[in-house]
């Protein structure tokens, strides 16, 4: 529908969108890497190994968990949501789309949870209700999430399968928490 609307291509809208606006090169954008590298439901793809050359152009990119984004750059989506869709060269989201990005849909249109009673969803992003943070796992394991009441933002990297980037990010979710709020001040 985007492409329909705008009369330009996925790719086009993401570099309008994000790329130019944020000063990022051809490490962010979309593709179907389940079609492209082979992958096995969300078991890392071994013949991918973080070699974004391997992942050929497509003319139908996977909206829903088609995005990457290299490592350094991952601070970008995170920077944008904790400073109200403002990023280092200007602004590039609304507040009213952050405002629906952050909604927990689950619980406004279905009055429900997405599998857990302190699971909600959003527009790309789980709400763990019970400590308000966001977040929203990566196909081949890697975490990020927000805590925007605390104002910080983390992206836990590996490359594994998506139960180890859950079970990793619940063991350190809370120490990470503790270490972002403590007060560092010496007396």
């Amino acid at each position: 529908m985007a492409e329909f609307v705008s009369g330009k291509t996925w790719d086009e809208l993401v570099q309008d969108v994000y790329r130019n606006p944020c000063g990022l090169d051809d490490s962010f954008g979309y593709n179907n890497h389940w079609a492209t590298v082979g992958a096995d439901g969300y078991d890392y793809p071994r013949n991918f190994n973080g070699d974004l050359s391997v992942l050929p152009a497509t003319n139908n990119p996977k909206v829903e968990g088609g995005v990457y984004l290299t490592v350094p750059d991952y601070a970008m989506p995170l920077q944008l949501h904790r400073n109200g869709g403002t990023y280092p060269n200007g602004p590039v989201l609304s507040p009213e789309s952050l405002e629906i990005m952050h909604a927990d849909r689950a619980a406004e249109v279905w009055g429900g949870d997405a599998g857990s009673p302190n699971a909600g969803y959003g527009d790309g992003c789980r709400h763990h209700r019970d400590t308000n943070r966001l977040s929203d796992l990566g196909a081949y394991g890697s975490v990020p999430w927000l805590d925007l009441d605390a104002g910080y933002g983390v992206n836990l990297v590996i490359e594994e399968d998506a139960r180890t980037g859950l079970d990793l990010q619940s063991e350190i979710e809370e120490l990470v928490h503790d270490v972002m709020v403590a007060d560092v001040t010496t007396t």
